[in-house]
């Protein structure tokens, strides 16, 4: 049976942001970038989706697969018996 005092050095502690006006502007800048970034990821999600829809896209995955292999033209690792 574990004491009092392990199990209160087993709880992880919550790290304190340091605020410093240059730590406060790295922050920020980060969180930045990650909005922006967050933004380029979906847009190209979106762009992927309506590609994925196309008849040319649908047809040449049935052919990939039937030779085993992606859509980059790499080999399969794993098989699906969906053809």
């Amino acid at each position: 049976m574990k004491t009092f005092k392990q199990f209160l050095e087993a709880i992880p502690v919550k790290k304190k942001h340091d605020k410093s006006p240059e730590a406060k502007a790295k922050r920020k800048k980060a969180k930045k970038l990650r909005l922006q970034n967050k933004g380029k990821i979906k847009q190209q999600q979106k762009k992927q989706a309506l590609i994925r829809k196309t008849s040319a896209y649908k047809n040449k995955k049935k052919q990939m697969d039937k030779q085993g292999k992606t859509m980059s033209g790499k080999k399969k690792t794993t098989f699906t018996n969906k053809v």
